[in-house]
């Protein structure tokens, strides 16, 4: 597996960032651009995606990560969503919507798809015999008490304790003032 080291390397990034520039290309052009209150939420909703994946990609931690792939997708529902007035309001023809519409629907699975591969890993289960017999459990489980043992001392424990002082000699009174 081929692991990104730019935000711009993942696909579900490259992907956004072309639904963005068909979404704005489209709110110049179409009647939505009378509509400055859809063309805006369009715009914030796409460039949201965008923005979600990259700002997630450098985050600390991949369940940062995964939150903010959880919000892109989010935002590309968003965009489907408003798609649905925008062809209610003859903005759109049915061929644009459905291209925009998939084209959401393709970031949105990728950025699940994402979030899906940084989920921690399950641990194994034990092996069902196990579960099924409690005593073979708890004979597996009862192990004979160890005899406590002084480790080995390795070379630095031996360097380590010829440089160090021998107590000190406890003082009988402290000086009173």
């Amino acid at each position: 597996m081929v692991l990104a080291t730019r935000f711009e390397e993942l696909r579900a990034w490259q992907q956004a960032r072309q639904r963005t520039e068909r979404l704005y290309r489209l709110s110049k052009t179409s009647p939505i651009r009378r509509d400055l209150g859809m063309v805006d939420q369009l715009r914030r909703a796409a460039v949201s995606t965008m923005n979600n994946v990259a700002e997630g990609f450098d985050s600390s931690s991949p369940i940062e990560f995964r939150g903010f792939l959880h919000c892109a997708a989010r935002s590309a529902s968003e965009i489907q969503s408003a798609l649905y007035a925008c062809l209610d309001q003859q903005y759109v023809t049915e061929a644009e919507f459905r291209e925009l519409y998939d084209s959401a629907e393709c970031v949105r699975r990728m950025c699940r798809a994402l979030h899906k591969r940084l989920a921690p890993r399950p641990r194994r289960s034990p092996p069902t015999d196990l579960i099924r017999d409690p005593s073979v459990t708890w004979a597996r489980c009862a192990s004979p008490p160890r005899a406590p043992h002084a480790p080995t001392p390795s070379r630095a424990d031996a360097l380590t304790r010829s440089r160090t002082h021998a107590p000190t000699r406890p003082r009988a009174h402290a000086p009173t003032r």
